[in-house]
């Protein structure tokens, strides 16, 4: 239309009306409304909610077992050992292998994740050292400097990604197999890094040849 036959009030409401609603203080709340039905809908957003329930479900039957006397410091130090050291490397190799049964990755997309996995790493110490810790004005060198970085560089990458899997695809058995696959190789290249960088982080050289104090102390 012609907004020059239109009165002079009339052409400014528009844009008045637009500035108000741009400038409103609701606007993020009315976003947040307006997302909502989007998050009910989406299966990714609800099996990552099933996924933490099911983690804090854990937690919680574990915790009564430990107030409750049936699990021993002992007890407990067992059952770490035998699951890190025996159950969740033989987990890990047999999801590599039947990955490699299927076949159809090639080299690539078998070094991919490894690989992938010291960059992040590494990529996350350099930029916590030169970013992070100038920030807030922590001493990299100092103790506590040394843990903070290897806590920043190595997330939780044990158990906790596979249980998300699980929540995600429980219904795709093809598509959970392929996530337990990728994150083995993740964790082939993440562990033996953390065990070898990490551990060089948190013990340096100066310590470790000064007769074992730098170990005594942690």
């Amino acid at each position: 239309p012609n907004l020059g036959n239109l009165p002079a009030s009339r052409q400014t409401k528009p844009l008045r009306s637009s500035t108000y609603t741009m400038s409103s203080p609701n606007t993020l709340i009315r976003g947040i409304v307006d997302a909502a039905p989007l998050l009910r809908g989406n299966a990714a957003f609800g099996a990552a909610g099933r996924a933490a329930t099911e983690i804090a479900a854990s937690g919680a039957v574990g915790s009564a077992f430990v107030h409750s006397g049936a699990l021993t410091p002992p007890t407990i130090r067992a059952l770490a050992g035998t699951t890190f050291s025996v159950l969740l490397p033989m987990f890990l190799f047999t999801s590599i292998l039947r990955m490699s049964e299927r076949g159809g990755h090639g080299v690539a997309g078998q070094l991919g994740a490894p690989l992938a996995a010291v960059a992040h790493a590494s990529a996350v110490f350099f930029m916590s050292r030169s970013v992070l810790f100038p920030a807030f004005g922590i001493d990299p060198e100092s103790p506590g400097g040394r843990s903070l970085s290897v806590c920043c560089s190595f997330g939780n990458a044990g158990t906790m990604p596979l249980i998300f899997a699980e929540a995600l695809f429980r219904n795709r058995p093809d598509v959970l197999a392929e996530c337990y696959s990728q994150i083995s190789l993740f964790l082939v290249g993440w562990s033996p890094f953390f065990w070898s960088f990490g551990r060089g982080v948190m013990i340096p050289d100066d310590d470790a040849s000064g007769g074992g104090t730098g170990r005594t102390q942690r």
